[in-house]
This record gives C-alpha cells, structure tokens and sequence, in this order.
C-alpha cells in the first residue's frame, strides 16, 4: 500500500490540528457566557495567537519546501540497467518477471500512452527503461520492493522510481477493457476444442483462482480484515485465466482474509451466468470451491479411515 511521503505527512497533520482547534474554539463559543470570554481574552488570547502563528509557518515552509531535510546525493549508476537490457534471456526474466519478447510486446501496448509525454523541455527515460522500473517493483514484496531497493539497483532516485511506477501502473490499467475481456461464443468454442484436445476436459473453458496482493501495511480503516492466513495483509483478487494463460475475468479488492469461493459468489459470472457460460461450459478450480454448475473442483481427497 503507498504511504504518504514526510513532508505531506506533516502538511496532513497541521490541517487536522488548524480544523480540530476551529471546531474546539466554536464549540467553546457558542456555550460560554460573556465572563467567561473576558477571562479567555485576559488570560490566553496572548498565548493561542503565539501558536497559531507557529503552526501557520510550519505549515507555509512545509508546502513550500519540496523536501523536510538537507538532501544528499548518493553516488548512482545505471550500469545495472544496462547490463539487464543487454543479458541473455534468463537473467532478462529474472529481472523483468517476463520474457523479452513479453516484455516488449507491452512496451509497445503502453508507449504511446500520454502518460508518457511531457510538456517540460525535460524529456522522460524511454518507455522501456520506465516499465522495468516498475516491474522491479511488481514482482518482490517486503523490502525487495521497496522504493529505496528499487532506485540503488537501477541508478535512479526513490522519487523517480515511484513517478516510474505511477506512469506505468495509469498506462497498464487504460488497457484493462480492451485486454481483459471474455470470450465470445466463437471464442469459446475454440477455447473448447483446444482443451478437450490438449487436457481431456470437455466443455471447459478455463481456470479460476483466488490471488492474494500484498499490502505494504494494513488499512486505516478495518484492518485485521486484511490479515491474511499467510500472516501478511493482502486484498484478495479472483482471477480466471484460459489455457494460453491469457486473463479473461478479474475481480479484486475484497479483504484478504475473505474466502475464494466467496469472492467468486460476488462475481458477475456467478451472479448471471447464462450471460457467460452456455450448455455444459465450466471452470476448473481447486478444492476451496464447491461444485455447481460453472465450477468443477479438483477431488479432495477423504480423511483417514474415513468411509
């Protein structure tokens, strides 16, 4: 999960005192009577205008300064990157969680995206060197992801790995409707065919899972309710897939400690299926789903000396 930088962090927090003391001072207002206020000029008006002022500067410098401490320059090198660009095809993969030509196949899906264009005299790093950033990021967790990891490795800032990272993420989900569709009849039919030849399952027309995305920390808001069974807090995304492993139906955001099958409950494959499935078409799932009429699940095995 992002977290807010120092200096918003800071301008956050002087905002909620400048709102709560407002609140307090109309609240005292409007129930004291006019002795009471004398008492209140006599005595602290001096001292509430002398913090008022102090918070009405910390927070001016705060908005004001780009950063909250002297800044300094860390030797950096962008050798690392472009040796990645330059290795053979399983060090590229190690890094870039993909295949070169995977890889590029989305460089040229998202380079033309106006994320990517600047209005400044300053032109941004290529496209590629921007989504290599970001997919350094995608596939670690913990503090291999972090902002600070990312920049040491590929000779950049951490505020630069983060711009990077938004870019890329803006570009990536404009392609979500056009990308991540489900197929059509004609579709399905040959998604059929090509399973029943390859796997031996009639009528299937894929695979359906559950997914845990980390967080970086729990939530403000009902936290433990993304505390997941792996001890991590994490959001849980159902994701089906067809046999060429191309995602065809995604659905994320529920807590992670919700269950697989309840997540695919909220889907609108099991809330209107005939508008998805057709005859005997299902999904395969492992044992965390019940069977019904779209869902086949793996066989669980019975218990020890059970009958």
């Amino acid at each position: 999960m992002p977290r807010l930088v120092n200096r918003k962090e800071l301008v956050r927090s002087v905002d909620v005192k400048i709102l709560t003391d407002l609140v307090l001072h109309d609240v005292l207002d409007s129930s004291s009577d006019e002795e009471d206020e004398m008492l209140c000029e006599t005595d602290g008006s001096s001292s509430e205008d002398d913090e008022e002022i102090k918070i009405a500067v910390v927070r001016y410098f705060a908005t004001q300064s780009r950063y909250l401490s002297a800044r300094v320059n860390s030797p950096k090198t962008k050798e690392l990157a472009y040796l990645i660009f330059q290795s053979d095809e399983l060090t590229f993969k190690r890094n870039a969680r993909m295949t070169r030509q995977a890889f590029f196949a989305v460089v040229d899906k998202i380079g033309s995206h106006i994320v990517f264009r600047n209005k400044s005299h300053h032109e941004q790093a290529p496209v590629p060197d921007q989504l290599m950033v970001a997919l350094s990021r995608f596939g670690f967790d913990g503090s291999a992801s972090s902002l600070w990891t990312a920049g040491s490795r590929l000779g950049i800032g951490e505020g630069t790995v983060s711009l990077y990272t938004e870019r890329v993420m803006y570009a990536l989900l404009s392609l979500e409707k056009t990308v991540v569709t489900w197929p059509n009849t004609s579709e399905r039919a040959t998604i059929k065919a090509r399973i029943e030849k390859n796997q031996g399952f009639p009528h299937c027309l894929g695979y359906v899972d559950g997914s845990l995305i980390g967080l970086q920390e729990a939530p403000s808001m009902c936290g433990e309710d993304y505390y997941t069974r792996k001890g991590s807090y994490a959001i849980n995304a159902m994701i089906v897939c067809d046999d060429l492993k191309r995602i065809r139906h995604v659905l994320a955001g529920f807590p992670g400690c919700s269950h697989d099958h309840r997540v695919f409950m909220y889907s609108k494959l099991a809330l209107n299926p005939f508008k998805y499935f057709s005859g005997h078409e299902y999904l395969l799932a492992d044992s965390a789903y019940p069977v019904s009429d779209i869902i086949v699940p793996t066989f669980k095995k019975p218990l020890a000396n059970s009958h």
